[in-house]
């Protein structure tokens, strides 16, 4: 074997590969429902880099906040700031309000 990293990316890479391609939907049609908000990826479009990041990584990934501060090269109050900015632009966009 003259290349055992190359072998190993290799085959990670075509174990993971599905057999069958994947398709999804997110358009709601009458027959299901869409498990996100529909106007949801414009909303994050419209956020700033920072703000989508730290959104996504929290919300999706799970990421603490140290994470998302060291990926970023940036302090745990600026993710605060941009988390919080962000979940704000989004409440607004999409109407959302915290009153229950």
């Amino acid at each position: 074997m003259t290349n055992p990293v190359g072998y190993l990316y290799i085959v990670g890479r075509n174990s993971v590969r599905p057999s069958t391609p994947v398709t999804a939907t997110l358009t709601p049609t009458p027959d299901n429902d869409p498990w996100v908000e529909p106007g949801l990826d414009r909303a994050l479009r419209e956020l700033t880099e920072p703000q989508r990041v730290t959104v996504i990584l929290h919300h999706c990934f799970d990421w603490t906040y140290q994470e998302i501060a060291d990926v970023l090269g940036i302090r745990i109050s600026s993710v605060r700031n941009h988390l919080e900015r962000g979940l704000n632009k989004l409440r607004v966009t999409l109407g959302v309000s915290l009153d229950a």
